[in-house]
């Protein structure tokens, strides 16, 4: 009965971690989008 608990803890450990591991990963693209356009703009000005 104890390894069916644990086998049914694990699945929401796993849910509650992929979204922080998409929102780091969202933050990251948006932090890499905004530095892109700045060098695009960087170099339409310039």
């Amino acid at each position: 009965m104890l390894s069916f608990a644990d086998g049914d803890e694990q699945p929401l450990n796993t849910l509650d971690e992929r979204p922080a591991a998409y929102l780091a990963m969202r933050s990251d693209l948006l932090l890499f989008s905004t530095f892109l356009f700045f060098i695009v703009a960087a170099l339409w000005i310039g």
